[in-house]
């Protein structure tokens, strides 16, 4: 590999998505500023008189503080919209058939992709740590390395998506069947979700059902983080060591040619389409 050929195809790639990137990296920070704002309110505002309880502001510091979760999620699900942006926009413009006569290899474009991905998840982490260590500290909340590694291993779930992700979408080369491969991926991975929801929805539904304070499903989360802490803090350190490494391999398999992902063209070929398969030549003849 060589350096030069990485730094050409980086510097692609962010031209690309960095106007996505900018946005998401701008939007976290104004999404956790919203509900501080509200927060402001709620002791000095116009929902003090509705809120004007310790117990319920209490709570409200607590969603606050392990929101901070969410960022690092966020800012990772925006990075595959932005690697499925730039995938889409080098099928359209057929840049990626044209970069197979380019003096780079399957492992520099990888390589490539890695390091942008990288920086995406690096901002998210900051942006979350930074909002977790502020409210911990207006807040008189404790920051423990619990917070640390529960963030962390939201991380590595975001990058086990990303490769479940480039599984479906980087398989695909015509431009037109990157949308259908993505509803495809989501419902792969939201059919066993929504399975598993309505049998605990149905399971929860027998007796008589309980209330649950915000603060109290807090505290049963944060339980269920460290009684499971020697199961998951492993795994999210083999996941920041395995995940990477598996993303690289993935996309060099995946985009070592061309020719390799069959083709839609103008003969009259027959093409295999997400539901089954569709001949046409009819069309190709009509047309």
């Amino acid at each position: 590999m060589k350096l030069s050929h990485i730094k050409a195809l980086f510097l692609r790639e962010w031209r690309l998505t960095k106007k996505q990137f900018i946005g998401f990296i701008c939007a976290m920070p104004l999404f956790c500023l919203f509900f501080w704002l509200i927060r402001a309110s709620m002791s000095f505002g116009n929902l003090a008189v509705i809120f004007d309880t310790e117990e319920m502001l209490h709570e409200f510091s607590g969603m606050i503080y392990y929101m901070s979760v969410t960022t690092v999620a966020f800012v990772a699900v925006g990075s595959a919209l932005s690697d499925i942006v730039a995938f889409s926009a080098d099928l359209n413009a057929n840049w990626l058939r044209y970069s197979y006569a380019l003096p780079v290899t399957p492992q520099e474009r990888a390589a490539s992709s890695l390091i942008m991905k990288a920086i995406r998840l690096a901002a998210g982490l900051v942006i979350a740590f930074v909002n977790a260590v502020i409210t911990a500290k207006i807040s008189d909340m404790p920051f423990t390395a619990d917070m640390v590694w529960f963030i962390l291993a939201i991380a590595a779930v975001s990058m086990l998506y990303d490769v479940y992700m480039q599984c479906f979408v980087l398989r695909v080369r015509a431009a037109g069947d990157v949308a259908k491969m993505q509803v495809y991926a989501m419902m792969v991975l939201m059919i066993p979700a929504m399975l598993f929801c309505l049998k605990k929805m149905m399971t929860d539904a027998v007796g008589e059902p309980e209330f649950t304070s915000m603060d109290e499903m807090i505290e049963k989360g944060k339980t269920f983080f460290i009684s499971h802490e020697n199961v998951i803090i492993p795994a999210t350190v083999i996941g920041f060591i395995v995940l990477p490494v598996l993303s690289f391999l993935l996309q060099t398999y995946l985009l070592r040619s061309f020719g390799d992902a069959k083709e839609t063209t103008d003969e009259g070929r027959k093409k295999k389409s997400l539901f089954g398969k569709k001949n046409t030549e009819k069309e190709a003849d009509a047309a």
